[in-house]
C-alpha cells in the first residue's frame, strides 16, 4: 500500500473475529485515527477486545513514537469501556512488529488498570503522582481567557 491505513480487528470473549473495520487512511506517513471511530466499531459490533493494525508504507514496521502514544491513548479509552487491547501490530514489507510480543502493551495496560474514577473525577495512586496533571488554580470569577 502506498499510504498508511489504520483497522480495529474486533473479537468476541472466545477471540473469534466479529469484524475487520477500516478506520482511516492517510498519507504516505501518517494517518489520523480518531479514537471514537476505532471505539464505535468495537462497539457496534459488540466485541469485548480488539486488535489494533496499521502499516507503514515505508517498509520499517518499528513502531514510532506517534503509534505508541496512540497505542496508550486506546488502552486508556478501551479500559474505560470495558474492552481490552489485544496487540497492536504495525505492518511493513514483508514483515510485523507485535507491541505485545515487544512488551510495549503490558506498561501502557497496568498505567490504565492505575487509574481510578471516583465521582466522575479520575486519579493515579499515591505511587505515581508524575502522571497528574493539576490545572493551574485560577482566582474565582476568572476565565482563564487573556
Amino acid at each position: 500500500l502506498g499510504r498508511e491505513v489504520f483497522h480495529v480487528l474486533c473479537f468476541n470473549p472466545r477471540n473469534v473475529l466479529l469484524a475487520d473495520v477500516r478506520i482511516a487512511e492517510g498519507t504516505v506517513d501518517s494517518c489520523q485515527v480518531d479514537p471514537r471511530d476505532v471505539f464505535r466499531a468495537a462497539l457496534a459490533s459488540r466485541a469485548t477486545a480488539v486488535v489494533l493494525v496499521h502499516n507503514h508504507p515505508s517498509g520499517d514496521p518499528e513502531p514510532s513514537v506517534q503509534d505508541v502514544a496512540l497505542t496508550r491513548q486506546l488502552v486508556h479509552g478501551a479500559e474505560l469501556l470495558g474492552l481490552k487491547v489485544l496487540d497492536h501490530l504495525v505492518v511493513g514489507d514483508g514483515d510485523f512488529s507485535s507491541m505485545l510480543e515487544r512488551g510495549r502493551l503490558g506498561p501502557i495496560e497496568r498505567e490504565a488498570r492505575a487509574l481510578s474514577w471516583q465521582d466522575g473525577r479520575c486519579s493515579l495512586p499515591a505511587r505515581r503522582p508524575d502522571l497528574l496533571r493539576t490545572p493551574t488554580a485560577r482566582p474565582p470569577g476568572t476565565t482563564g481567557v487573556d
